[in-house]
């Protein structure tokens, strides 16, 4: 074999390396884009197939008492008719840091009463930064921002009010809508946007937005909200009230709770 031969392939073979080195290297940036593309997508989505609520609470979620419930037809269901009850996210929360966020879920309603004061709603609660345990013991406290729907088909951000009915949302909360939340960065606030869309179409029913919100309130936990005023009555304590389906967060503003696990023990299991 002459120099030269020895010489080439020592060339080709050097070649060869770096090629598989670069083509190593594409792969692994693609597949960490992939995995970071992915769980982005979705950072948290509920899954029920096959589950109840006593192996849910104190894995995935923290409620005011595991009896008020239920997990049917691949649905939550609460199965009560009171205020604040609240089904909080365990595993994932908003940071403190810039970003943005989609949260959607699919919700109904079983009691459709419409009060005067329209205090009777189902949604999300966002933000709330205290230990579970503080606030599902102390549910009138207004921790974190609430938004939703009411009995009477409006939409809200922060507190409902007395406002006109809204025929078409209402004509659809016995079947079902699907209520989404986005959240946008905008300057140094926040800008938060509620829409509602009938669940079947895809067609928008209502939408409302809330500017200027600040950082400081969109860090913390996450949770769906059922609502309603009951005035100590028994009878109307044992209404169902709402169902929940296919719970969605995503978004760079979502992060894995880095506590979960110390705050399992916390849960009040009434």
């Amino acid at each position: 074999m002459t120099k030269l031969s020895v010489f080439n392939r020592s060339r080709a073979l050097k070649l060869g390396f770096k090629l598989i080195k670069l083509s190593f290297s594409f792969s692994l940036i693609i597949f960490i884009f992939n995995c970071e593309n992915q769980d982005r997508s979705s950072a948290f989505k509920s899954n029920l197939a096959n589950k109840s609520v006593a192996g849910l609470i104190g894995s995935e979620y923290a409620v005011n008492s595991r009896h008020e419930w239920n997990i049917a037809n691949n649905r939550i269901e609460c199965l009560v008719s009171t205020e604040d009850r609240k089904m909080y996210l365990r595993t994932h929360q908003l940071s403190d840091q810039k970003g943005d966020l989609e949260m959607r879920v699919n919700l109904g309603f079983y009691n459709n009463k419409i009060t005067s004061s329209n205090i009777n709603w189902a949604g999300f609660n966002i933000g709330f930064q205290g230990p579970f345990k503080q606030n599902l013991d102390k549910p009138n406290d207004n921790n974190g921002i609430n938004l939703g729907v009411c009995t009477n088909g409006t939409l809200f951000i922060g507190d409902p009010g007395p406002n006109q009915k809204n025929d078409l949302v209402i004509d659809q909360l016995s079947q079902g809508i699907s209520l989404v939340l986005t959240i946008q960065p905008d300057g140094e606030t926040y800008t938060l946007l509620a829409a509602i869309y009938n669940r079947e179409t895809g067609a928008l029913l209502s939408k409302v937005s809330k500017k200027q919100v600040m950082p400081n309130e969109l860090s913390g936990r996450l949770a769906l909200v059922s609502n309603f005023e009951n005035l100590g009555n028994p009878k109307l304590y044992k209404e169902k009230s709402v169902w929940f389906k296919d719970w969605n967060v995503r978004g760079s503003k979502v992060i894995k709770s880095p506590n979960n696990l110390e705050q399992q023990n916390e849960i009040k299991r009434n």
